[in-house]
């Protein structure tokens, strides 16, 4: 684009800026004159380089990287820290060793339940009335 057209374009911008009535059409202008400020910054250089904001979903993945009798070994991309026995059991998950076991003995229990009139509910159940 000729310079005179782009500097022209960008002041009737600037001046429907200047004279906008809400936030929203003051934006709108305000993009237009960056537009046209990138459109003339981005054709006057050689090298045109963008910058891609988008996550980088490659980087999630696991990558293998060729050992040198020539097999691949994958490699995780994140490194992750371990999850403790603890935590697994916690999550309802089995593991190679046993939980401690926390004994609550049967009278303790049974000392706690509620008798009805029916006999039919014993306190197991949130719907025992």
């Amino acid at each position: 684009m000729e310079k005179d057209k782009v500097i022209q374009l960008i002041e009737q911008e600037l001046v429907a800026a200047d004279e906008a009535n809400n936030n929203a059409e003051f934006e709108k202008h305000i993009y237009a004159i960056h537009t046209l400020t990138s459109l003339v910054t981005g054709s006057t250089s050689q090298h045109k380089s963008y910058k891609d904001n988008t996550y980088n979903v490659s980087s999630s993945f696991q990558t293998s990287t060729i050992v040198s009798n020539g097999t691949s070994k994958p490699q995780s991309a994140s490194k992750k820290p371990a999850v403790s026995e603890e935590e697994i059991r916690a999550m309802g998950g089995k593991t190679s060793q046993p939980a401690p076991q926390n004994s609550v003995s049967d009278t303790s229990l049974t000392a706690n339940k509620l008798v009805t009139d029916d006999e039919i509910g014993n306190g197991d159940s949130i719907f025992d009335f």
